[in-house]
């Protein structure tokens, strides 16, 4: 299925870039989280020299925006080498300075700029080291903002030296502030939106669906002919995956990703 353009120009979006139409263009004829993201990631590359990337889901459960790391879900195509340094004892976005604040912030931001402010970091001398050594010491990053979610995107430069990365921001930073909330928005009128971040099978979607309904877990098993400790599993996975405190908050935030539809 096409995304349509209707659905990529909401409010806020004013394309004033040749390279923002051309992007537009590319990602009307795809469908689907990863070949949204590679039709991306191939635009910025080609067109800006930006390399591998991060997107994150933040969900507000209650609104409670200071709460939002536990309820990440995330996409990352970084270099295995660097997330196996980075995540070794806690996740990408709790290890990582630069997602929280650009998050807080609300404001597109450089990781160049972020450096003095990544040092005050428990884990801040250490990270810059690695990204340093991967050629991952430049990159951009740009919140966008969705009902009850806020995501962020995350592309680096490799190897890209600090001269260059600042000519390219201060000559093209509107464009690809653009491009980056375009992606965002193509993601979110796809039909299929976050589920790929999520990973929930059609089995757990549809036990989440009838749990959304009222059902107890005897009476979705009874529904659906299985037995009532598949359905509980279902239901434990789910919760799992979408890193829930427990069923019903399962729900809510399968809801609120558009992962299901009461």
């Amino acid at each position: 299925m096409r995304t349509p353009i209707c659905c990529l120009m909401r409010e806020g979006l004013m394309f004033q870039d040749t390279g923002t139409f051309a992007l537009l263009e590319k990602l009307h004829t795809q469908s689907g989280f990863p070949a949204l993201w590679q039709t991306f990631r191939t635009h910025m590359e080609e067109r800006f020299g930006f390399g591998t990337g991060y997107y994150g889901v933040l969900v507000l459960p209650n609104h409670e925006e200071n709460r939002f790391l536990p309820q990440m879900h995330n996409y990352c195509d970084f270099p295995e080498d660097y997330l196996t340094h980075v995540q070794e004892e806690k996740p990408l976005w709790e290890a990582d300075p630069i997602l929280p604040h650009c998050l807080t912030t609300g404001e597109p931001v450089s990781w160049r700029t972020l450096r003095p402010k990544t040092l005050e970091h428990e884990y801040g001398s250490e990270l810059l080291s690695v990204n340093h050594d991967l050629g991952l010491h430049n990159g951009f990053a740009v919140p966008v903002e969705g009902r009850n979610k806020k995501s962020m995107i995350g592309l680096h430069a490799p190897y890209m030296s600090d001269k260059d990365f600042d000519a390219l921001i201060t000559s093209h930073g509107r464009e690809v502030t653009e491009c980056f909330k375009l992606i965002h928005h193509a993601i979110e009128a796809d039909e299929e939106r976050y589920a790929p971040l999520v990973g929930l099978t059609p089995r757990e979607k549809e036990c989440l669906l009838w749990s959304a309904a009222g059902l107890s877990s005897k009476r979705i098993a009874f529904k659906l002919s299985l037995s009532h400790r598949t359905v509980e599993n279902c239901l434990f996975r789910a919760q799992r995956k979408l890193k829930a405190t427990n069923k019903s908050h399962a729900v809510y935030k399968a809801v609120v990703l558009g992962l299901i539809q009461p």
